[in-house]
């Protein structure tokens, strides 16, 4: 259960037989819960057996949960059928034991969107076989290009998606446009919480009444109408995260930035999408901080609805996951 979720099973029902498809999902933090005759809700894997025949694939959705390991270990027929679409953090902050390392090195294939050296180097053991079925991560294109900047002239900055350390070292390097016309802003409801305190006071010490911490959840549609309204996107985690957060704003022609040793930054690159370097914002003067050429700006939102809000480029993408059986 997470903010994508829903649409992406509405994606899968839409594309593909729903008879083939069974699609189980635990409750978790209150967002809109798929639907469809093929959604049932996963209280626990107690008395759930997927080792016939008759199933094909078993694909796993993250693999936070202790539980699901441990099914896997005792049930390695089941795993050698198995598929792990990673989320990032359930790979970073995988668990290191025997039972974790030999469950995380025997799936059959891995979904890993920007990071496979990480996972050559943590299980290089695995067969290191890669599918690439991306979910409808930045939301839907026809929603997301509808949406509109509110009115303000300040220059509005958001820092992160999720509590984080890194925060506090982007609050000091923009410490010296503090008198300029801006807003900084903040997402506090998700992360690591041990941070979320001093990022508040350090912010509001620095920034005063500009700064702008968000400490509730922000619903799927309302996140993405704050995204509309920045102006910039800064991420600065050490490791890949917001992948739908930096999607959207580059199809609403956002400036984002990204730390370049991040394996989220390489990719991009790769792929003719213009990011820049969250690393190099202290040598940045305020005027270059905003400024976004708008041939770069036309050329990313092109390139970006094209290879991640295609709906067809996605179907082909998941037939092939779907073919190999």
């Amino acid at each position: 259960d997470d903010k994508f979720l829903k649409d992406f099973v509405d994606f899968l029902n839409t594309h593909f037989d729903s008879k083939k498809h069974l699609v189980l999902c635990q409750k978790w933090q209150g967002h809109e819960f798929p639907t469809g005759e093929n959604v049932f809700v996963l209280d626990n894997l107690m008395g759930i057996d997927l080792s016939s025949n008759n199933i094909k694939q078993v694909i796993w959705h993250s693999l936070f949960h202790p539980d699901y390991v441990k099914y896997l270990y005792a049930h390695q027929d089941v795993l050698a059928k198995s598929y792990w679409q990673t989320w990032g953090g359930d790979l970073y902050g995988a668990p290191r034991d025997e039972i974790n390392d030999f469950v995380r090195s025997n799936f059959k294939s891995y979904g890993v969107a920007f990071d496979q050296k990480i996972l050559q180097t943590q299980y290089p053991q695995a067969a290191h076989k890669y599918f690439k079925s991306p979910y409808l991560n930045g939301g839907k294109l026809d929603l997301i290009e509808k949406l509109q900047r509110n009115e303000g002239g300040e220059l509005r900055i958001q820092i992160n998606n999720s509590s984080d350390a890194s925060t506090l070292e982007i609050l000091l390097t923009l410490a010296r446009f503090k008198d300029e016309n801006i807003e900084i802003r903040t997402i506090l409801s998700y992360g690591d919480m041990k941070y979320k305190n001093m990022i508040i006071a350090k912010g509001k010490e620095i920034f005063k009444e500009k700064f702008k911490p968000i400490e509730a959840y922000i619903a799927p549609h309302d996140y993405f109408q704050f995204i509309a309204d920045n102006d910039i996107l800064i991420l600065n985690q050490n490791r890949q995260q917001g992948y739908g957060s930096v999607l959207a704003s580059l199809c609403l022609g956002k400036k984002v930035y990204i730390r370049s040793n991040v394996s989220t930054f390489e990719f991009f690159q790769q792929q003719g999408v213009n990011i820049f370097d969250s690393i190099t914002l202290k040598e940045n003067n305020f005027q270059d901080l905003g400024f976004y050429a708008k041939n770069q700006k036309e050329h990313t939102q092109k390139e970006v609805k094209r290879l991640f809000y295609d709906e067809t480029i996605m179907k082909e993408k998941w037939q092939e996951l779907f073919d190999d059986i």
